[in-house]
């Protein structure tokens, strides 16, 4: 079962996964996790695709929905376990997961964090996201990466000394604040000042690990991207194409708002 997992992640241009026992995760929503599970596979999932576009969303929100991604990917293990392994039980999650996923990936060697709070892999930085899948066989994967160390972080204030957010006393990450149906005077000023309308990458983006960072190799990520957007963009999508971006959830007006100031 094992080599069946590993193939089908590497096909996919997966190439950092591993196993951890779930009795070992640390658990934020336990009505979230499944009764089945026995163990859970982490896997790490790039983003990052360089172009010189002019860009006023955050990378990651550039391509479409991750989710989108992970249940495509989902679909995809589907035709494959239900021919090989018709008794498996498996459920993937990504964002929406049961565990501390940062802390879970951590633990099977996919990164370490760093003083930003991210988690940061020798090969792709920090621009990627998190995926698991929990399954109710205990699988056993692991991976090589344990020895990997955020030494740079130990003599480095960059991602501190460039956020908007630490200096002054809103005390909140800008990502989080563009992301707000309701905003304050002070919090539409903040957004004002930036370029970047939805998310904020400026941690990232002055972080070393970064620096040298791969691109993503899943084509997913590389397709139908939308770097800069418009009040009319925003507008002439349609439902369809609208609700496959990672903005969709908080609705077209909240980033018609963000566009405006």
């Amino acid at each position: 079962m094992e080599k069946m997992i590993s193939e089908f992640l590497e096909s996919e241009n997966i190439k950092y996964y591993a196993s951890v026992s779930v009795e070992k995760c640390p658990i934020l929503y336990p009505k979230k996790l499944p009764e089945f599970a026995k163990s859970a596979v982490f896997f790490v999932i790039p983003y990052l695709v360089r172009d010189e576009k002019k860009r006023n969303i955050s990378l990651y929100a550039v391509p479409r929905d991750y989710h989108l991604y992970v249940r495509e990917l989902s679909e995809r293990f589907a035709l494959l376990a239900e021919r090989e392994f018709p008794e498996l039980e498996y459920r993937f999650f990504a964002d929406n997961s049961p565990f501390c996923e940062r802390s879970c990936a951590e633990m099977c060697g996919l990164g370490k964090r760093g003083k930003s709070g991210l988690l940061i892999n020798p090969e792709y930085g920090s621009f990627f996201f998190i995926g698991s899948i929990c399954f109710s066989y205990n699988i056993s994967i692991t991976q090589n990466t344990e020895n990997f160390k955020c030494d740079l972080c130990e003599n480095c204030e960059k991602c501190k000394t460039f956020c908007p957010m630490a200096r002054n006393s809103l005390g909140e990450c800008l990502s989080a604040i563009t992301q707000k149906k309701k905003i304050t005077e002070a919090e539409a000023e903040i957004i004002a000042s930036y370029p970047v309308k939805w998310g904020c990458d400026i941690c990232q983006e002055v972080c070393p690990y970064n620096e040298g960072a791969s691109e993503t190799p899943i084509e997913f990520f590389k397709a139908r991207r939308t770097p800069f957007l418009t009040a009319e963009l925003i507008e002439n999508m349609s439902d369809e194409e609208f609700s496959e971006r990672a903005y969709s959830w908080r609705g077209r007006e909240v980033i018609k708002r963000n566009l405006g100031l």
